[in-house]
């Protein structure tokens, strides 16, 4: 649950809740995220 009237309304803890994958997936830009995704493993 986000708290707009709170100094920080999006907290780590719902940070760590969201499924970037899937957001990408319902946005329309799963082939953005791909890259990104690859761009950092080829970084390793």
């Amino acid at each position: 649950m986000i708290f707009w009237d709170n100094k920080r309304p999006i907290t780590i803890e719902l940070l760590k809740k969201l499924n970037l994958r899937k957001l990408s997936q319902v946005m329309k830009r799963e082939a953005q995220y791909n890259e990104q995704i690859s761009l950092k493993c080829d970084r390793r």
